[in-house]
């Protein structure tokens, strides 16, 4: 059997200079999964089975296009789309 333990690093509270809280929340892997801002409205990140960003929708809950948010993948884990 194969335990995985949560990081430790992982900043889950970010307040900026204005007293603004920014929440991360993370999955059992450690990768972001979910940003709340107090300006852009909550995001969401999706990975694949190999642990690459794949798809972050944001703000009213649309996909985020363009450019950095689209990614795509070859076999060894390179990337090999961004638009």
């Amino acid at each position: 059997m194969i335990s995985v333990k949560p990081r430790r690093t992982e900043i889950n509270l970010r307040r900026d200079t204005y007293g603004n809280n920014f929440n991360f929340t993370y999955n059992s892997l450690g990768q972001k999964i979910q940003l709340d801002d107090p300006d852009l409205g909550i995001w969401k990140y999706e990975y694949d089975f190999a642990g690459n960003l794949v798809s972050q929708t944001g703000g009213g809950g649309n996909l985020v296009t363009g450019d950095n948010y689209y990614r795509e993948y070859n076999g060894l884990g390179q990337l090999m789309l961004n638009s």
